[in-house]
């Protein structure tokens, strides 16, 4: 009977709350009352979680912040961490030694980079790059609960035993009416400047140095958590569920669809004014507006009781023991089998004429119409086998179906098979009443789609085994790919074929036609080709292609090409891919579409054409892995700012106090930097470059490992800085940047004027050696030109000797010396030159002296 009774109670207060709380919107917002459950706002949010197994430093996240730099402080029952996208940093006792709490419950960001972090001991600082404690007599021991940051600067810190505001160093305690030392739970602000706060029993307000009794809901059960939101609403929650304040008077605000309790933990309101309510059992918001619709979200996660929000909208909640979440409103939409397809496994798309749109998918066929849909599975009738790989209109409005085992058709809702076995990846019109068909017997042609029992002939091509893709020009060419590479190109009944090396050896799977009849193919392994008549040219990832596999090309508007890949959906401008592909330097504009956009998978789908569709509503259709991914490519998107920070200086391996501007003492020259870009909606790493001017002569690309070590640097001024390189959805290209100024200091022996002085020491040094060089050189010279004119001397004086009277004897012939003695002439001239003479008898002695000469010879 008491159970009864209680029920019929809470009963009676819940539709009383429920039908004043109508009565009130009505004659508040003027405006028809609508449903508490709605779904005005169909948006699919991305779920993230980061674990222990992720770098966290605890399960339970009881505090969290965002900090001017950009990062994400995140407090924890056993330690501080900060997040840039990346990876956590820890701070603990166990290595920030000035940290006076290990289980942080409280945080607050200031303007400057500066972080307040409450711990179960006290209130600490962290300020350029160092943890400190506040050392107040008031607050060295004080259990922190939360902490507000208000618009005029002050600090107003939450405690088990009280309120204390500190500003410019001065902390005043604020004392409550009745109550000495109140425990503080939470604290918000008004835009006007109005600050409130909830105890376990009482809420309160700050009048200078006084906490005033404010209204509260008339419940007995306690409160834990309350919100002002921008139109100076007052929302609170707890044990007894969610309640608004409206001109002084607290509505109770039932939360329906919700399994488990309704105990509200946290509430917080978004930039987009929407509010989010944190329960037991997962969030639910409240988009913005005078009467408040909750919305619920399923996704599974603990207590919600610390929120946070960063630049590109995600939302973060820390959780009591399951860890750190992100949700946001991801790019792209998904359908898969949770959503009523058969499979996850996607692997081909059709829109029919009717504005029907056809999945094929691993396990069965379906159909989306005008919000209904159908599916057909491995046991429907016409399906041999589950995988549907190929989906195809014909020119009478028959569905053809191709899977792993058979071809199918359906005609007027009916689904046959058509009697004609094989794999099938590629169905397209003949335009003469007959049908084309890629199989793994290779191409096979249906002359008679309209015939009861359709014959399949197999069509002998050289150097097709399988055939994935079939593609018909406009100028009525017929294009075929297939599982050994190369291309075959059938006109009329000339067949032509293109093999490597003209063409790379993985298979070509899809194939994209320009207005002008320029054909891009996309291969399974090589990137994208070009062909436009005359010659094949290639893009890779050597060009900023994020993959070689592409299982689709789709122009879109005549700007832009959109392709699938094994690492996701990504966009390119066309004329992006005409200048790389013509030879101009530069990367492709490209803006890359993955988990964090939405996807549940990065692995695409699809071969023979079927990869990717525009449907009639502009939408774009890609199958998956996990899924159709659906894109609304008109959507405004733009990629928010990713600030980049130096986060760490280490001068000789000595971690340095990090500024504007650092001087250093004399050392060995060895300096280390570590840096890092913040961004929390991307999963893919952002590349870097840095370059210390004064020293480096151009920039750096750092990949991977974001850190520089420079050694054996000169005493001098230097400036490092880094910068990132950001893509936009329009392509556009801007860069970040942070930069540090060095003054490295010279050693004693360094000093400019100590220099100066062994520069001219070592001047005068070189002068001397030089002077007494040349003297010595000088000395061999006079040296040298006196023996050479000695030896000039003599020579003369013998050659005046042979041109001077010379006596000789008329009869002998013998010379006179300048001794007086005679000599032969041969003799003389041998002597006083460097003739030598040989002797012989002349034709006129011969002739006078024959008969002595003959007298001679024996």
């Amino acid at each position: 009977m008491r159970a009864s009774r209680a029920n019929i109670c809470h009963l009676w207060r819940t539709w009383t709350s429920q039908l004043l709380w109508a009565v009130i919107s009505l004659l508040v917002s003027n405006q028809p009352l609508r449903a508490v459950i709605s779904e005005t706002l169909p948006i699919q949010f991305v779920h993230q979680k980061w674990h222990t197994t992720d770098g966290l430093p605890q399960e339970t996240v009881s505090a969290l912040a965002r900090s001017s730099e950009g990062y994400l402080w995140v407090g924890t029952q056993d330690g501080l961490a900060r997040y840039d996208g990346h990876r956590f940093v820890l701070f603990h006792p166990r290595n920030t030694p000035t940290m006076n709490s290990r289980w942080i419950q409280a945080l607050a960001a200031g303007k400057n980079g500066e972080v307040w972090i409450g711990g179960n001991q006290g209130l600490s600082l962290y300020k350029e790059g160092r943890i400190e404690p506040v050392t107040a007599i008031n607050l060295s021991d004080k259990a922190i609960r939360c902490l507000l940051l208000a618009q005029n600067g002050a600090l107003y810190v939450g405690t088990a035993s009280g309120l204390f505001r500190l500003e410019n160093g001065i902390v005043d305690p604020i004392q409550a009416e009745g109550d000495p030392k109140p425990e503080i739970i939470n604290m918000s602000e008004t835009s006007s400047g109005e600050i409130a706060l909830v105890t376990r029993r009482h809420f309160y307000r700050v009048e200078g140095k006084r906490l005033v009794p404010r209204p509260k809901p008339s419940v007995s059960e306690p409160f834990r958590c309350l919100r002002f939101d921008r139109s100076g609403r007052l929302w609170c929650g707890g044990r007894a569920g969610l309640w608004c304040e409206i001109k002084g008077v607290f509505q109770h605000i039932p939360i329906s669809g919700m399994s488990g309790s309704n105990n509200v933990t946290e509430i917080f309101e978004d930039s987009a004014q929407t509010l989010w309510i944190a329960t037991l059992s997962g969030l639910c918001r409240i988009p913005s507006g005078p009467t408040p619709q909750i919305i619920h979200v399923d996704y599974p996660m603990g207590a919600g009781v610390s929120w946070s929000e960063d630049p590109e909208g995600g939302i973060w909640v820390g959780t009591w023991g399951d860890g750190l979440h992100r949700l946001h409103a991801g790019r792209v939409t998904i359908q898969g089998k949770p959503e009523g397809l058969p499979s996850d496994y996607a692997l081909c798309l059709y829109q029919s004429r009717d504005g029907a749109m056809w999945f094929g998918t691993k396990g069965g066929l379906a159909r989306t119409m005008k919000n209904q849909q159908k599916s057909w599975g491995a046991s429907a009738t016409g399906l041999l086998d589950p995988h549907v790989q190929a989906i195809f209109e014909d020119e009478d409005g028959a569905i053809w179906i191709g899977t792993w085992a058979n071809l199918a058709r359906m005609v007027d809702g009916q689904l046959r098979d058509s009697g004609i076995p094989g794999q099938f990846f590629a169905i397209e019109s003949d335009g003469m009443g007959g049908l084309w068909l890629g199989s793994n017997k290779g191409l096979m042609h249906i002359q008679d789609r309209r015939a009861i029992h359709p014959v399949a002939t197999q069509v002998p091509i050289p150097n097709l085994n399988m055939v994935w893709m079939i593609h018909k020009s406009r100028n009525g060419d017929l294009w075929l790919a297939g599982d050994l590479g190369g291309l075959v190109r059938m006109r009329g009944g000339d067949v032509k074929t293109y093999l490597p090396p003209e063409l790379p050896r993985e298979p070509i799977i899809s194939v994209m036609e320009e207005t002008d009849g320029t054909l891009w193919f996309g291969t399974a392994g090589s990137g994208i080709i070009r062909f436009n008549g005359t010659r094949f040219d290639r893009i890779t990832t050597s060009h900023g292609l994020p993959d070689d596999v592409i299982y689709t090309l789709m122009p879109h508007l005549g700007k832009d090409v959109w392709l699938s890949s094994n690492h996701g959906i990504f966009r390119v401008s066309l004329q992006s891919l005409r200048s790389v592909v013509n030879g101009h330097p530069g990367l492709l504009e490209v803006d890359i579409y993955g988990l964090s956009d939405g996807l549940r998978s990065l692995e695409c789908n699809g071969t023979g054409g079927r990869a990717g569709i525009v449907s009639k509503d502009g939408n774009l259709y890609f199958p998956t892995t996990s899924g159709v991914a659906v894109i609304n490519p008109t959507k405004p998107y733009t990629r928010s700012h990713s600030p980049v920070v130096i986060e760490e200086v280490s001068n000789d391996r000595t971690p340095l106090h990090i500024g504007p501007t650092i001087d250093l003492p004399p050392g060995r020259g060895e300096l280390e930097f570590r840096f890092t870009t913040i961004t929390f909606g991307t999963s893919l790493p952002i590349p870097l470059r840095y370059r210390l001017e004064g020293f480096d002569s151009d920039w750096r690309d750092s990949i991977g490992e974001w850190k520089a070590r420079y050694t054996n640097l000169p005493p001098g001024h230097y400036t490092f800085k880094v910068e990132s390189m950001v893509d936009g959805a329009t392509g556009s290209r801007s860069s970040y940047q942070a930069s540090i100024n060095i003054n490295l200091a010279p050693h004693w022996y360094q000093r400019p004027w100590l220099l100066a002085m062994l520069s001219l020491i070592f001047g005068f040094f070189l002068l001397a050696i030089n002077h007494l060089r040349v003297r010595r050189i000088r000395a061999r010279s006079k040296a040298k030109r006196a023996e050479l004119q000695r030896a000039v001397d003599d020579a003369l004086r013998q050659i005046k000797v042979l041109q001077g009277l010379l006596p000789v004897c008329a009869w002998c012939k013998n010379v006179r010396s300048d001794e007086g003695f005679w000599q032969q002439i041969e003799l003389y001239i041998s002597t006083h030159s460097d003739v030598t003479f040989t002797h012989s008898i002349c034709p006129d002695c011969s002739t006078k002296f024959r008969s002595e000469i003959d007298q001679i010879k024996p």
